[in-house]
């Protein structure tokens, strides 16, 4: 019987390079939202930690990143596991325009999925979190992960690889205090997850030198 999606679980954090390798320790990564080579099984975890520490150095020097200049900086969506066998691809198809054969993911359970984030203030003061980074990449500042709410003939389903998520979520937990922080008059306190090593660098990102953010 087909599952069906009733909602996401999301969880929004702040960490630097090296806690960001600790905390995805242990867990496979896999592609999931676009098409991979036939050949395919699994992604190096390097690939992964080195993308978010060249984002993360720019974050920290307070660099305004502009989507088609700096779009390369946000290959940061991957899928994490700590079972390939629930990650099986489809048939390898032909793409006519090169002849490579590709395939494209047939998971019998979601993977834990990663994106970039970005917070923004709009001119009534209010903050939004869920606005998408490739609309404000300026002002990009973490990861979230994301889940799906599962369910079947009407009952919410857990599954194993739920509990990834729920790993994930503590290992950050451990590490990481709410971000809270002061723009203009208003004191905000946004449902995001900071670590004490990246809460120093987050006053120099460019969204908090932006907004005058105090901590």
């Amino acid at each position: 019987m087909k599952m069906f999606i009733k909602g996401w679980n999301k969880f929004k954090f702040i960490i630097t390079p090296d806690e960001l390798e600790q905390v995805f320790d242990g867990f496979r990564h896999v592609v999931f939202q676009r098409r991979v080579p036939a050949d395919y099984v699994e992604s190096e975890t390097g690939i992964f930690s080195q993308n978010y520490r060249n984002f993360y150095e720019k974050l920290a020097a307070g660099y305004r990143f502009e989507w088609k200049r700096d779009y390369k900086y946000f290959d940061l969506h991957m899928g994490f596991t700590d079972d390939l066998s629930k990650c099986s691809y489809g048939a390898s198809f032909q793409d006519k325009r090169d002849g490579k054969f590709y395939k494209t993911s047939k998971f019998s359970e979601p993977c834990v999925g990663v994106s970039p984030f970005a917070l923004y203030i709009a001119d009534d003061g209010k903050l939004h979190t869920n606005y998408s980074y490739t609309q404000f990449p300026e002002y990009a500042v973490g990861l979230q992960l994301e889940y799906p709410k599962l369910s079947m003939a009407g009952e919410e389903v857990m599954t194993d690889t739920f509990k990834v998520y729920q790993t994930i979520c503590e290992r950050i937990k451990k590490i990481s205090k709410g971000l809270v922080f002061q723009s203009g008059e208003k004191l905000y306190k946004p449902n995001v997850k900071i670590s004490s090593g990246a809460r120093e660098d987050f006053e120099r990102f460019y969204f908090a030198k932006h907004f005058g953010c105090k901590f």
